[in-house]
């Protein structure tokens, strides 16, 4: 989905007690940690089981964020949620070209879910936004119905679709289940 950000009027706004901070290098472990338990159970961890099956899967997806694999990692716009003291989301930003940005995850806790993420994605589109960049667009699974409307409420417009291909006979491992035959622990 790509969003013109020539069209972007929303400004973040946060329930009381929640705060967006920088990301800092230093809290990889405890934002693994988010992510993973953010995508615990949904139809994302299903699919990018990869990922999302451990801690560790999640701070390997950040590892490959900072080599490259989804553009250029984007530290300045990359950010982190927090409810008082603990971190409880996280936005994980890079660059397709200097006029595109790209949303590569964002993920907040279940229970601090209700308005943070929205405000938690607005705060990265200003951020590109104020920067110079036209657009930024990021990946969504269909099936992920309220992702899927909170993008389009921003006004996400699908540009790209592609079908989720599955070996036959191959399974997504449950959690626990063939993880580490998948170097998943």
């Amino acid at each position: 989905m790509t969003l013109d950000l020539d069209g972007l009027r929303q400004r973040p706004s946060l329930p009381e007690g929640y705060q967006i901070a920088a990301w800092q290098p230093a809290q990889q472990a405890e934002i693994a940690q988010v992510d993973f338990a953010a995508y615990r159970g949904t139809i994302d961890g299903a699919l990018y089981w990869r990922y999302f099956c451990s801690p560790r899967g999640c701070r390997r997806m950040w590892e490959e964020a900072f080599q490259g694999r989804f553009g250029e990692f984007d530290p300045l716009r990359t950010c982190v949620l927090y409810h008082g003291e603990r971190l409880c989301g996280d936005v994980l930003c890079c660059n397709r070209s200097r006029d595109e940005g790209f949303i590569a995850n964002i993920a907040v806790l279940p229970q601090d879910r209700g308005g943070t993420g929205r405000a938690l994605l607005l705060s990265a589109l200003w951020a590109y936004r104020e920067a110079g960049y036209r657009r930024v667009s990021l990946a969504v699974t269909m099936a992920n119905t309220h992702a899927y409307r909170l993008y389009t409420g921003l006004g996400f417009r699908r540009s790209y679709r592609f079908p989720v291909v599955a070996r036959l006979g191959a399974a997504v491992p449950a959690r626990g289940e063939g993880a580490a035959l998948h170097g998943c622990r």
